[in-house]
């Protein structure tokens, strides 16, 4: 599946002497390779910490390999549940938050808390109420007037 896409990407940049195989060798990098997921090192002790102050849920435009990882770095039991993008055909900035109170009928947007790097998507979350979170460790922000 994801060895298509690499192809058409590499195509579209006029990668010399592409073939299927160099596609799909990318696609297996990518999908499959943990360690392509860095973390800092305080995280787990964060997301554990926030766990106890809100509900914590993904909304995601990642990828479905994105279960494996939080599971295989123990994060994924601080979630309730994950939404990645890819498998409803759309994006955060499109609909992604209607699909995501839909499949989870029970969240309350003012127990959760929503974290994200892009000051637009926290925008959109923040129309459906939910807490806000700037994820900003490089402080490439200088304010953050959200609410």
């Amino acid at each position: 599946m994801f060895s298509n896409y690499y192809y058409q990407v590499l195509k579209e940049i006029n990668y010399p002497n592409i073939t299927k195989d160099i596609a799909s060798k990318i696609a297996d990098d990518c999908v499959y390779n943990d360690d392509k997921f860095i973390f800092y090192d305080d995280v787990k002790e964060n997301i554990e910490r926030l766990s106890r102050q809100y509900n914590l849920y993904i909304i995601s435009n990642g990828c479905p390999s994105s279960f494996r990882v939080l599971k295989n770095k123990n994060i994924s039991n601080y979630f309730k549940g994950i939404t990645i993008s890819s498998m409803y055909s759309t994006t955060k900035e499109e609909n992604l938050f209607d699909v995501f109170l839909d499949e989870y009928k029970d969240v309350n947007p003012k127990e959760s808390l929503y974290i994200d790097d892009r000051r637009h998507i926290l925008e959109k979350a923040n129309v459906y109420g939910f807490n806000l979170l700037l994820m900003d460790r490089k402080s490439i922000y200088a304010e953050v007037n959200l609410r």
